[in-house]
């Protein structure tokens, strides 16, 4: 935790600590247990691609791998780039999305851009990304709280682990 801290330029003890590393951790990058933070198999060829087209193929899965913006990734993929209004009356019809869905928009088209999935690609290129399936985010059950969520602890669903209320400033 604290190596990835530093990484990240935010207190351990920060709120927007917990924020950062669960953004990290939706997008598929990360796994952690138990204070341990691990790079995955896609978060190695995000930082350590062999080739370009690795790493813009690795930022697309990501995008697809957080829920909120897993149907607008594959709605845009290849396409030109939407106008903000027409993204954020698609999260409108989100209830999760749907009270911040101005700053989700401008959230989903700033992460797509750097992702380049409005570059254009062929009709083939399309059809084999939208065929290679990806891990899902798999969190492990608690062995002692009764009460847990999704295989979050109490504690861990009060902070708002993966519930994506808004946008993390700044990250």
């Amino acid at each position: 935790e604290e190596e990835f801290a530093k990484m990240v330029e935010t207190s351990l003890t920060s709120s927007y600590f917990s924020l950062k590393l669960n953004s990290v951790r939706a997008y598929g990058f990360l796994e952690y247990s138990v204070g341990r933070v691990r790079l995955t198999t896609l978060g190695r060829k995000v930082t350590t691609p062999t080739d370009a087209a690795e790493r813009e193929a690795a930022l697309i899965t990501a995008m697809s791998n957080f829920p909120l913006f897993k149907s607008l990734t594959e709605r845009y993929l290849g396409k030109s780039e939407p106008e903000k209004q027409y993204v954020e009356n698609t999260l409108l019809a989100d209830p999760k999305t749907k009270p911040h869905a101005s700053e989700w928009a401008v959230c989903f088209l700033k992460s797509a851009q750097y992702a380049g999935l409005f570059k254009p690609i062929s009709p083939i290129e399309v059809a084999l990304r939208r065929g290679v399936k990806t891990a899902p985010l798999v969190l492990p059950k608690p062995s002692n709280d009764e009460d847990a969520e999704d295989g979050l602890t109490s504690n861990e669903a009060q902070q708002g682990w993966l519930t994506y209320p808004v946008p993390v400033p700044g990250g």
